[in-house]
């Protein structure tokens, strides 16, 4: 996406986020552009392409409150399940001590559109998926 309404100063930030997967074993770090051995790993597990990190919390970077918070992290759950054979907790933790961390979902075996979809219909700017290569790429929504 070239045209975006998202202000260039939030791009980076997404950007500089650590993208952390609560796996059974432990948690791993996703990060924009760098390559993941631990997400490699379960894509070659179960044969996926793809996955996708994912958040309902705080729609548009406008901050809301934990209750409303969660309600809309059992709805995304409660979505991704429908759509992926395989769904961790997450959480979203920028460089910006201001904004708390955001509780999030890594998803895998979700195509691009569907992912796309979902971000969009729980008001988020940007997702982070993963192809085959296991590098994440952040994915511009408005």
């Amino acid at each position: 996406m070239t045209d975006t309404v998202v202000p260039t100063g939030l791009i980076g930030a997404y950007r500089g986020t650590d993208y952390r997967v609560f796996h059974p074993d432990g948690h791993f770090s996703l990060r924009v552009g760098q390559y993941s051995p631990e997400a490699a790993k379960l894509l070659a597990q179960g044969c996926w392409t793809n996955a996708v990190f994912i958040t309902a919390d705080n729609p548009f970077s406008e901050m809301l409150s934990e209750a409303e918070n969660q309600q809309r992290r059992r709805e995304l759950l409660s979505c991704l399940k429908a759509v992926s054979p395989l769904v961790f907790e997450g959480e979203g933790r920028g460089e910006d001590p201001v904004w708390p961390p955001e509780r999030s979902f890594f998803a895998l075996g979700i195509d691009h559109k569907r992912a796309c979809r979902i971000g969009e219909q729980f008001g988020q700017n940007a997702i982070v998926e993963l192809g085959p290569d296991a590098i994440p790429q952040l994915i511009l929504l408005r």
